[in-house]
């Protein structure tokens, strides 16, 4: 009866992360435009969502059974040291910042973001993994429709196409090109194996079309310097990836007719030669990097306030942000902790006792997070609220998934640590209490910086956190 109990109580639970999941895609993608009276911008409401999904995530810990899902992760030795060592010197560099308060309130949410990475891991374990994925792709394949029907419309009233009328209620464009690389690679290297292979080259080709008509040079980058990874180390795939390539063809071919049917704005020129600023962005920041920057940064956030005559919030590369902030140690051992995740699931991709469908959402989750690596390095994708919810969520899916977990659990090799005496409760006690300190101290600190953002209206540095970018006051 207690067995029963438990899996039933396992089974609302997987339903609960499942469920908490879709509707923050869906809330976040507000597809239907619903008003939602708040006064705050687009950008602003994608962040209180993220907020509002990790908050709900963290109390999933309070459950016993997802603790000991979860706690699996702790058998990864090399990702839990690379990323205990960035978390030191991320801490480090905080401390040192010209704005202390300002990175220590980042930093708390980088740490709390696990817990995205967290619930893809505990989904992924209970089977659920792929029902996400698909529940995910099928919100964002009702936006692509809804992106195709406007640029339809754009055709026929014999307008310049523009790229921030593709997506409307996106407060820019680029912010939805940063979700479509995660989407389009689950595209056509999972459901392109699936029974759903079809609808997956359809969703495919209108994810191009937009993607070439919008002037996503970032987004095509990446999903090509992804398929071509693909391509060479995932030989099983090489015919999807081979169709893709075709697809995107078809794709490229379709956009030059409609350029013959309208003229073409200047953002949605797909073949424009100039780098938008970045290259002057990152000879700047690479200007400002010294020896110091090998041990400790600037601290996180510190980019979005420091002086660059620029007024983005990032630099729109990853590798340089993180270098700048963390400094080059920390953020080496974060970028070891993600490729962990991907080596790790580059081992079983050759193994024939493996399931082929599991095998293929596994595939399609490393050539995602491939992509956006790669995307990254041209974007502020890591700074913005929904691909860097997406990035955590989808490692932790694809590291739940791989075939070793779900074997070792039935054989229960994943027991709790035995501590002499006493020890073991008051260290458990311990973590309990300054887990909750931080999340109330993280809580307060993102509700006074909202605030502070409303009243300081003259101030804006480009999207970081919040839309306007300015840095957090000391003032509490």
């Amino acid at each position: 009866m207690e067995t029963l109990r438990g899996k039933e109580h396992s089974n609302w639970l997987v339903v609960l992360c499942v469920g908490s999941c879709i509707v923050w895609f869906f809330l976040c993608l507000n597809i239907f435009d619903f008003d939602f009276d708040l006064p705050v911008t687009p950008y602003n409401h994608k962040r209180i969502m993220q907020v509002a999904l990790v908050s709900l995530l963290c109390s999933f810990f309070l459950v016993p059974s997802y603790r000991h899902v979860v706690r699996s992760v702790l058998e990864e030795s090399l990702l839990i040291r690379s990323w205990l060592v960035s978390l030191v010197f991320i801490s480090a560099s905080g401390l040192l910042a010209d704005n202390p308060l300002h990175s220590f309130f980042e930093s708390l949410h980088w740490l709390f973001l696990l817990s995205v990475f967290c619930v893809g891991f505990y989904v992924a374990r209970q089977g659920m993994g792929g029902g996400v994925l698909l529940g995910i792709l099928l919100l964002h394949g009702l936006m692509l429709l809804k992106a195709l029907a406007f640029l339809m419309f754009e055709l026929a009233a014999k307008v310049p196409v523009r790229a921030e009328m593709l997506y409307p209620g996106v407060e820019n464009t680029r912010f939805f090109n940063q979700v479509q690389v995660f989407m389009v690679p689950l595209l056509y290297v999972w459901l392109a194996r699936s029974n759903y292979k079809t609808i997956a080259c359809l969703f495919l080709f209108i994810n191009l079309l937009l993607a070439f008509a919008g002037g996503a040079r970032g987004l095509l980058v990446g999903l090509i310097a992804g398929g071509l990874v693909a391509y060479v180390l995932l030989k099983p795939w090489r015919a999807e990836v081979l169709k893709a390539a075709c697809v995107c063809v078809i794709a490229c071919v379709s956009y030059l007719l409609l350029q013959l049917l309208s003229e073409v704005g200047e953002r949605a020129d797909a073949f424009r030669a100039h780098s938008s600023g970045r290259i002057t962005i990152w000879i700047n920041l690479i200007e400002a990097l010294g020896p110091a920057h090998f041990w400790l940064g600037e601290g996180t956030g510190s980019f979005s306030y420091h002086d660059f005559k620029r007024h983005e919030g990032h630099p729109h590369n990853s590798l340089l942000q993180f270098i700048y902030e963390w400094g080059a140690l920390g953020a080496g051992a974060a970028i070891v902790s993600f490729a962990c995740v991907l080596l790790k699931a580059y081992k079983f991709f050759n193994q024939s006792d493996n399931c082929q469908h599991q095998l293929d959402i596994t595939a399609g989750l490393a050539v995602s997070l491939v992509s956006a690596g790669f995307y990254s390095l041209f974007s502020g994708l890591v700074v913005m609220p929904m691909p860097q919810t997406l990035l955590f969520l989808f490692a932790g899916i694809l590291l739940g998934g791989l075939p070793d977990y779900l074997q070792s659990e039935v054989a229960g090799v994943h027991a709790s640590p035995k501590l002499p005496g006493g020890s073991w409760l008051t260290y458990r006690y311990l973590v309990w209490g300054v887990a909750f300190i931080l999340f109330g101290v993280y809580l307060h600190l993102f509700g006074t910086y909202l605030l502070q953002q409303a009243e300081l209206p003259e101030v804006f540095k480009g999207p970081r956190f919040w839309a306007q970018g300015a840095q957090m006051k000391w003032e509490i």
